[in-house]
């Protein structure tokens, strides 16, 4: 379940089917197709039952296309469903002005041409990593329906996890040397 930001993004809103259970609504993911756009829950506090966690282990690092490929597993190929609540926004800040930050005491920028924002945002390469290694979202998605994987995802950080599930170090370690060297 997705619990959304205030300022969601609008571009990347999935269908979605209210629902309404026990007392409790909110929005259920209509279709989750692999490689299409509005096909998952963006950029919103993701909350996983223990139990989902338990079938599909971790976040994709061999993809490392985050919330596009979790929605989609989810959706897709477990018992579970994905969506978002309606009803509890959360702050999730995307920029914050230098007069309230709790730092611009110690901090040495510039503040008006060179924030701690305008930082990462001058490092923000999600969308060129998308675009560059996309291949590996498709390939992950063509294993799992050849059967060649399961839905459950291991770590590099749980070698016991890698041991016993099928897993593309060189992929994952590609990913996260990009991030290293393109950090935001």
């Amino acid at each position: 379940m997705g619990v959304p930001r205030l300022n969601a993004l609008p571009a990347f809103q999935p269908e979605v089917l209210p629902v309404a259970r026990d007392g409790v609504s909110y929005l259920q993911l209509i279709r989750s197709d692999v490689g299409t756009i509005n096909n998952f829950i963006p950029g919103h506090c993701q909350c996983l039952r223990p139990e989902l966690i338990s079938l599909i282990g971790y976040w994709c690092e061999e993809n490392c296309y985050g919330d596009a490929e979790l929605s989609v597993r989810i959706h897709n190929y477990t018992p579970f469903k994905a969506g978002l609540t309606a009803d509890i926004p959360i702050d999730m800040l995307q920029a914050l002005p230098c007069e309230i930050c709790e730092g611009r005491q110690w901090c040495n920028l510039d503040k008006l041409a060179n924030t701690c924002f305008t930082m990462r945002n001058s490092k923000h390469k999600n969308l060129s990593f998308a675009e560059t290694f996309r291949w590996k979202y498709l390939s992950y998605f063509n294993e799992l329906n050849e059967g060649k994987r399961t839905v459950y995802c291991a770590s590099i950080h749980d070698p016991e996890s890698y041991k016993s599930h099928f897993y593309h170090m060189d992929w994952a370690l590609e990913n996260f040397d990009f991030y290293v060297k393109n950090a935001n």
